[in-house]
């Protein structure tokens, strides 16, 4: 099985763990504990799908992480500024790839598997070619209509390893050229944050050896 194909099967898998629920009060991070938790009916929002999916990818030897996305106007809206996914990265392609678990969603672009800036940029561009991988129907008309607002700011964390305190929450967040850098999220949340414009930055290879999530 190919790293794609794994990551085909993971999305799959993780998509059908449960109910989403935008609302839900989640206390937890650890992915194990999300699976027992799923499997007594809890519902989780998309933040949960990417912990999840970057886990078993991270179990399985494939280098992942979770990836934020936020709106333009991420600092004045006080509900729905922002949507999670996770992203992999395949060996063979040297490439990070997006995977949407909410929607079970992996977009392509002609004959390759797009990053989130990369699908950003095959939507402003109208790609006729754009298409939806998906084992649950999702179209990639209805996704694109959806995910579009979300495909402004792009943010990871500063540090991906496991137990380090103090560094979970800082971030580093993908501007765009000629944007703001954004402050606070949702009005009241504050954001600590590193900030680049660099692509090349944000999408370098992983290290070898770094821990995972």
């Amino acid at each position: 099985m190919s790293d794609y194909e794994k990551v085909r099967e993971i999305s799959a898998w993780a998509h059908g763990l449960w109910e989403h629920q935008g609302d839900a009060q989640v206390d937890t991070r650890d992915p194990i504990t999300l699976i027992l938790q799923a499997r007594e009916s809890r519902a989780f929002r998309c933040v949960e799908y990417a912990i999840v999916i970057a886990a078993c990818l991270s179990a399985v030897g494939i280098p992942s992480r979770t990836l934020g996305l936020m709106m333009r106007d991420v600092e004045t809206r006080s509900s729905s500024a922002g949507h999670v996914v996770a992203e992999a990265y395949l060996r063979d392609l040297d490439k990070w790839i997006m995977v949407d678990g909410q929607w079970d969603a992996i977009p392509w672009l002609g004959g390759s598997p797009l990053n989130a800036v990369e699908l950003q940029h095959a939507i402003a561009a109208r790609a006729r070619v754009l298409s939806i991988d998906s084992s649950c129907g999702t179209e990639a008309r209805e996704y694109v209509r959806w995910v579009t607002p979300y495909l402004y700011y792009f943010s990871i964390y500063a540090d991906l390893r496991a137990g380090e305190s103090g560094w979970q929450e800082r971030q580093v967040i993908l501007v765009p050229v000629g944007a703001k850098e954004p402050t606070v999220f949702q009005r009241t949340i504050p954001i600590d944050a590193i900030y680049t414009r660099n692509l090349a930055t944000f999408y370098q290879p992983p290290i070898v050896g770094a821990k995972q999530p």
